[in-house]
């Protein structure tokens, strides 16, 4: 059992609701709703009574709590004890197309149990070249690799193997109502005679086309009879106004882009490409000199990687999950 699993269990039981519960851990519903039935599960015995009124401790739960209580005050007092030793800074680099996606939730909690610790969220397309050495302000990188000479060239940049997280690949994100949404994959021809919503990426220009992972850009935008774009100021952006123009498409990593609703609500689907390779590996960079030296680092590689694991939980796609152990 994970010791974050007691801490929602502590939190839910402070709680009148589980929807409280999750505001207040700064979690999704059903993620919490999910571990409590894990923690249910693996203790053999029901935990709280669920109402409309909202919910109460069993006794079991009863019986727990306190121990539970116990062990979470333990651990928060370890984590107080190497405070002294935080950085001045973490930098997160983000890849352009993960924009909002697994960071911003681990950021709030952490920024609340390290209130003295700036964390910068910077988004790039060039994610993986932001390496720092400084041990006062360490650096992390979340982007996207393939088999096709990024992960070499990547791991050579930060001198070290990244963390692997999950497989996944680029396809189109495209209105049910329009006529792509038919298609079960697309070729790129066939995207030519839409418009490509486009966040801004002029960063991607600076890096040689050998160079970069998402040559689907390159191809679709070097085509002779040229692709219609527009614009926007970043990826969310991009898939809001999917919603409206039903004979545009959005290029996006799988499955990561699931964390936008209109996947869930069916008002957009995923297409995957036909005939291209588009495959990549989610992948989190990190200085091991700093990881060593600062708990606080480790803890939040180790958050990242467990907000990635839950996220595919969430959406079925568990097998995506690239099983490699932390040094």
């Amino acid at each position: 059992m994970k010791l974050k699993t007691l801490e929602y269990f502590v939190v839910l039981a402070d709680s009148r609701s589980i929807n409280e519960a999750a505001q207040r851990l700064y979690v999704a519903q059903p993620s919490l709703t999910k571990a409590l039935q894990q923690m249910e599960q693996e203790l053999g015995g029901q935990l709280f009574f669920r109402n409309k009124a909202g919910i109460t401790l069993t006794e079991m739960g009863q019986r727990i709590l306190p121990q539970a209580r116990q062990m979470v005050e333990w651990y928060n007092g370890w984590l107080s004890l190497p405070k002294e030793q935080l950085p001045r800074a973490i930098d997160i680099y983000v890849h352009t197309s993960l924009s909002g996606f697994l960071i911003p939730e681990i950021l709030l909690r952490f920024r609340e149990r390290y209130p003295s610790l700036t964390l910068n969220y910077i988004m790039t397309m060039k994610a993986e070249e932001h390496i720092s050495y400084d041990p006062q302000q360490p650096a992390l990188a979340l982007t996207l690799c393939n088999q096709e000479g990024s992960l070499r060239r990547f791991s050579k940049l930060w001198k070290q193997d990244p963390l692997p997280l999950f497989h996944g690949s680029y396809g189109c994100l495209v209105n049910r109502e329009g006529s792509l949404a038919g298609l079960s994959d697309i070729s790129l021809e066939e995207l030519l005679a839409h418009r490509l919503l486009l966040p801004d990426v002029r960063d991607l220009w600076e890096i040689p086309r050998e160079k970069s992972l998402c040559n689907v850009l390159y191809d679709l935008i070097e085509k002779p009879s040229g692709v219609k774009s527009l614009v926007v100021t970043e990826v969310n952006n991009a898939v809001t106004l999917l919603r409206k123009e039903k004979e545009a498409y959005v290029v996006t990593f799988s499955p990561a882009c699931k964390r936008y609703d209109g996947l869930e609500s069916g008002q957009l689907r995923y297409i995957p490409f036909r005939d291209y390779y588009a495959g990549a590996d989610l992948c989190l960079f990190y200085c091991t000199q700093a990881y060593r030296r600062y708990p606080v680092v480790r803890e939040l590689v180790q958050s990242i990687r467990d907000e990635a694991m839950d996220f595919l939980a969430r959406h079925g796609d568990e097998a995506l999950a690239i099983d490699v152990g932390l040094s």
